[in-house]
């Protein structure tokens, strides 16, 4: 709403920033032991194809942010980098997703929703700064849309950061 307020005014600035926000797994979890090496790169991207990155940078973030495809920032990228994947690869597609989640296992009904006999239930743990509340709620709305569920935990920063040092995640 203030966003919106300022968005009309005259005194928003947008100003580029480099950074992004990024899911890490822990390869070394339950979840991951099933599958093979392949597998498990299937896995991920299959997850990375279900991530509507627009609608996140649209409805959470809301104050011009662009959607990254890459660990690079888009502002790092725009006529300076040539050997990079392109974005298009990165986008949302649910099909292909569904489609790789098949070729590793996974059934699903004839809409796209995952079956109950091979259900994926992933625990997402995040910390409590800046828009990753928002950031995450949207990942798991995306997710279930294929029958995905996504457990949000929430930490204080200092516990989630060392958390992840230990591989607790």
């Amino acid at each position: 709403e203030e966003v919106d307020v300022l968005k009309k005014s005259k005194e928003l600035y947008y100003c580029d920033m480099i950074g992004i926000y990024y899911i890490s797994f822990n390869v070394n979890s339950d979840i991951f032991s099933r599958f093979t090496k392949q597998e498990a790169k299937v896995f991920r991207r299959a997850l990375g194809l279900l991530i509507n990155r627009e609608k996140i940078v649209n409805t959470v973030c809301m104050a011009g942010q662009k959607a990254a495809y890459s660990y690079l920032p888009p502002s790092m990228l725009e006529d300076s980098i040539t050997d990079v994947k392109p974005p298009d690869q990165y986008r949302r597609d649910v099909e292909s997703a569904v489609m790789m989640l098949k070729s590793i296992g996974y059934e699903f009904t004839s809409n796209n929703r995952l079956s109950s006999t091979t259900p994926i239930e992933i625990d997402y743990i995040t910390n409590e700064s800046g828009l990753s509340g928002g950031i995450c709620q949207s990942i798991q709305a995306d997710y279930a849309k294929v029958g995905i569920k996504l457990n949000i935990m929430q930490q204080d920063n200092f516990i989630f950061l060392e958390n992840k040092r230990k591989g607790n995640y």
